[in-house]
């Protein structure tokens, strides 16, 4: 089973089509990632080589933000605005009076 950005896939799918189990990964890219690749989309996943699966990988890393990628960027703004908010909890907790 070839493995992309962290994503398991499917051995029996058309390429065209299993690579659109990436997250950020749509019709219009897949057609643009094999045209770079010089792929028939056609293709079962389980006849790529090793050197074809590493082809596609890099081409996605180096142009297109998928699953890994895109989950790191919103996980980075999810840690900035949680501690943001827990300062303002913090600030606005200091000054309530507990009688």
């Amino acid at each position: 089973m070839a493995r992309i950005a962290g994503v398991d896939l499917p051995n029996e799918k058309r390429l065209d089509i299993a690579l659109t189990y990436l997250y950020g990964v749509g019709r219009s890219n897949v057609v643009k990632v094999l045209k770079e690749a010089q792929m028939d989309g056609a293709r079962r996943v389980k006849t790529l080589t090793d050197e074809e699966v590493n082809k596609i990988a890099k081409i996605l890393e180096k142009g297109y933000t998928v699953a890994q990628r895109h989950y790191k960027i919103i996980m980075a703004g999810v840690d900035q605005s949680t501690a943001v908010d827990f300062s303002i909890l913090r600030t606005h907790s200091s000054k309530i009076v507990i009688n």
